[in-house]
């Protein structure tokens, strides 16, 4: 959860991980575009990014990622939408990928609902109970549906 100006990569600077360990960037040519994607290695994944699974299961994860876009780390937020709709938090005690300091920083700065939780960065496999139980919660506080139309975007969008 940036707040404007910041980006991943920046939160990460403060917040350090391990994940900066277990990538490899592949650069990419599309048309007169290019860019750089990034892949966890796959003999990291279990080490880094899937910890709290048995290593057999952290082997899908490896060999069916999708890259992520270098960009999606450095570029910098242009609006916080967390500052005007409630939100929620779930931190993996056991994170390696994202740092849970890092994660309860932004949680207790966007003032989220937060639960803790002894997980890695896929909870949502690991223990898809509590990340059930959060959505749950989130859905039945009776929170007003956010208006989004003031989002920054192509076009005025």
């Amino acid at each position: 959860m940036p707040d404007v100006g910041e980006s991943g990569m920046s939160l990460s600077a403060r917040f350090p991980s391990t994940l900066g360990t277990a990538t490899t960037s592949v650069p990419h040519r599309t048309g007169d575009a290019g860019g750089t994607d990034l892949y966890l290695e796959r003999d990291k994944v279990h080490p880094v990014f899937a910890t709290c699974l048995p290593a057999s299961e952290a082997n899908l994860p490896a060999v069916a990622q999708r890259p992520a876009a270098s960009t999606a780390f450095s570029e910098k937020a242009q609006v916080a939408v967390w500052k005007d709709i409630p939100s929620w938090a779930l931190v993996g005690r056991q994170g390696m990928t994202t740092s849970p300091d890092r994660e309860r920083f932004e949680a207790k700065r966007a003032g989220s609902r937060t639960v803790e939780i002894g997980s890695c960065h896929v909870s949502l496999i690991a223990r898809s109970d509590a990340v059930t139980d959060l959505i749950l919660q989130a859905t039945t506080t009776g929170a007003t549906r956010p208006t989004l139309a003031r989002r920054a975007g192509p076009a005025g969008r």
